[in-house]
C-alpha cells in the first residue's frame, strides 16, 4: 500500500499507512520502515547506498525515530513521525536536501544574473545537505575563458539557504571532489 503524498513548506514529505508496516503489532517494522525510506528518496531521484532505522517505532501519535540514509560518503538523517491514532508516518529530512543536478540550472542562471556567462560548471557531490554550517562548491569557467569558484555555507535552520561566495579559480586549485 503507498501513502499518500503531500508537500508542506520547504520539505517534501511522505505519509503513509501503518497497515502495510505494522499488521497489528503496536510497533512498527524496522525493515518495513527502511523499505519506505528507500522509496521516499528513490522517488526524489535518489539511491541511497544503505538505510538504518531503529527498531521499534510505536504506533502513537507524535512517536518518532529517526532513520540514517547513506548516500556516498554522506549520511542524511530522515526523520519518521506518527501523524495520528491511526498511525499515519511522515517522513522529512531532518535538514533540506538538494541534488545538485536539480541546483546546476539555478546557480547558472544566478551567475549569469550577475555577469558571470557560464560556460561549464562542474559541483561536488550527487547530493547537498544543509546543515548548519555545510559547505559545498562549484567550479565553473565563464564564456569568455575566466575561471572561479563558487561556494555556498548553508545556514542550519533546517531550509536550503545559504550564503554563497565567488573567487577566481587559482592555477593549480583542485576540482570539486
Amino acid at each position: 500500500m503507498r501513502g499518500r503524498r503531500q508537500r508542506r513548506g520547504a520539505h517534501a514529505v511522505a505519509t503513509m499507512g501503518v497497515a502495510a508496516l505494522v499488521g497489528c503489532t503496536s510497533t512498527m517494522s524496522r525493515e518495513a520502515l527502511e523499505q519506505e525510506v528507500r522509496a521516499y528518496l528513490s522517488e526524489r531521484g535518489i539511491e541511497p547506498s544503505g538505510v538504518s532505522c531503529p527498531p521499534g517505532l510505536e504506533k502513537a501519535r507524535d512517536a518518532h525515530v529517526v532513520c540514517e540514509a547513506r548516500l556516498g560518503t554522506m549520511t542524511v538523517p530522515i526523520v519518521a513521525t506518527v501523524t495520528d491514532d491511526e498511525g499515519n508516518v511522515e517522513l522529512r529530512p531532518r535538514f533540506a536536501a538538494l541534488v545538485t543536478e536539480r541546483l546546476v540550472p539555478e546557480i547558472t542562471k544566478e551567475l549569469g544574473n550577475q555577469g558571470y556567462p557560464v560556460e561549464t560548471i562542474d559541483c561536488e557531490g550527487r547530493l547537498w545537505v544543509a546543515s548548519a554550517g555545510a559547505e559545498h562548491r562549484c567550479e565553473f569557467e565563464t564564456e569568455d575563458g575566466r575561471q572561479f569558484v563558487w561556494k555556498a555555507v548553508f545556514k542550519g535552520d533546517g531550509s536550503a539557504k545559504y550564503r554563497a561566495t565567488l573567487v577566481p579559480k587559482r592555477a593549480g586549485q583542485g576540482g570539486p571532489s
